[in-house]
């Protein structure tokens, strides 16, 4: 009677020599090249995209996912994001109008749309840079027309200000941004 199991002489030449290599190289504590990340076991406090050959292939939910074929580890690739809320305080030194030079201290607080992931990740290359350009630009722009009395006073409108700059410019890049305190 024949098995409907494949016997040992059904692999072709080779096969199982690798198979056997690779499993005792895993017993040794290498890792397994034939396997290697076809299962993904994603944080539920990141996004994940799978590259396949160096391009964008599909995002990954939380939690187990089968994330493509791999061979020895070449063909797949993972980049993730953070979905938490991120702050990033900004340091601006500008001069009121009364020639008082003040360092203006902004708290940025941002996270990423999870509609918007893949932006997110693969529109800029340096985020908090980029926040930091667009904090300063408002801030230079606002404050020397205030006396030092006035930036105390009015440092809701600057936070404002900087919120709703934010908030467009960043928004295209895939960011939210949650609050911009001054």
């Amino acid at each position: 009677s024949r098995s409907k199991f494949p016997t040992l002489a059904s692999f072709p030449a080779g096969l199982f020599d690798h198979f056997r290599l690779a499993l005792n190289g895993a017993a040794a504590g290498a890792r397994l090249p034939a396997v290697h990340e076809l299962l993904r076991d994603g944080a539920e406090d990141k996004y994940y995209a799978v590259e396949s050959f160096g391009k964008f292939s599909h995002m990954l939910k939380p939690g187990l996912s089968f994330a493509g074929p791999d061979c020895c580890g070449c063909c797949v690739n993972f980049r993730s994001v953070t979905s938490r809320v991120d702050q990033l305080v900004v340091s601006v030194h500008t001069k009121t109008k009364d020639n008082v030079f003040v360092t203006c201290k902004v708290a940025v607080q941002q996270s990423v749309l999870p509609e918007k992931a893949v932006d997110a990740m693969y529109k800029l290359t340096d985020v908090h840079a980029q926040i930091d350009s667009y904090v300063a630009d408002v801030v230079r722009s606002a404050v020397p027309h205030m006396t030092l009395d006035d930036a105390f006073e009015k440092k809701d409108d600057v936070s404002v200000a900087v919120q709703q700059k934010l908030t467009v410019e960043m928004g295209h890049y895939g960011f939210q941004i949650h609050k911009a305190l001054v």
